[in-house]
């Protein structure tokens, strides 16, 4: 059963007020102030969608400034960013890791379609992401560098988009992993509802590690886990 992620804000006095969030989305009034902040921090555009894991409850100290604007404490943010992070890749790491990575039939963009029987024989890392997430679009150079040091492995892309959205996308924007598109699915009924998460599959197609974030420090501990396998 799906949940949303619930926020839970002061009590109104003066200029704070308290809103509960159990949807898939914040007040309205709120989203300007909450994205100029997930820019700064850099943190995954979805962090405040609803998802289909459970997440503690989460305080943030929201004011109105005398033009009425919407105020948020950055260091309250912040902790929320790195709490949500921690939750999902903890919850997303119980539910994947040890276990087979779960059945697919995905197309790329010229048709082929792809399936578990594809993972078996190499080390496969699988990048799950979409078009309006700005943090998807923005790692994929490191990414595409991150691919060249480990030429005997496969690198995936999992989309919910169409062939021709990402098509069109990466045309644009290089993006070098084979792209599986049209996998909403897929991503809801495994809770991958938040990106990018980075999951890599041994040769055995088992899933060893999953991580979640677009970050330099996402990277680096997914370069490190992609070493680990290469020395096993």
């Amino acid at each position: 059963m799906k949940s949303g992620i619930c926020f839970l804000l002061p009590v109104f006095c003066g200029f704070v007020f308290v809103t509960r969030v159990t949807g898939n989305r914040l007040p309205d009034e709120m989203i300007s102030g909450m994205n100029g902040i997930r820019q700064t921090v850099d943190m995954p555009a979805d962090l405040f969608v609803a998802d289909t894991f459970r997440m503690p409850n989460i305080k943030i100290e929201v004011k109105k400034d005398a033009q009425g604007r919407t105020v948020i404490d950055t260091a309250q943010f912040k902790q929320a960013a790195r709490t949500y992070k921690a939750q999902y890749e903890q919850q997303l790491s119980a539910f994947f890791v040890g276990k087979p990575f779960p059945d697919f039939a995905l197309p790329d963009p010229s048709g082929k379609v792809w399936k578990n029987s594809d993972l078996k024989g190499k080390v496969t890392l699988i990048n799950t992401w979409k078009i309006s997430c700005r943090p998807c679009k923005k790692e994929m150079p490191a990414l595409n560098e991150l691919m060249k040091n480990y030429p005997d492995y496969q690198f995936w892309a999992i989309s919910p988009n169409t062939s021709r959205e990402i098509k069109e996308i990466v045309e644009n924007t290089p993006f070098h992993f084979t792209q599986l598109t049209e996998g909403k699915q897929f991503l809801d009924d495994n809770h991958l509802t938040a990106f990018p998460v980075d999951l890599i599959i041994d040769k055995k197609g088992i899933v060893r590690f999953v991580l979640y974030g677009g970050d330099a420090e996402t990277h680096k501990r997914l370069k490190d886990a992609l070493d680990r396998m290469n020395a096993e």
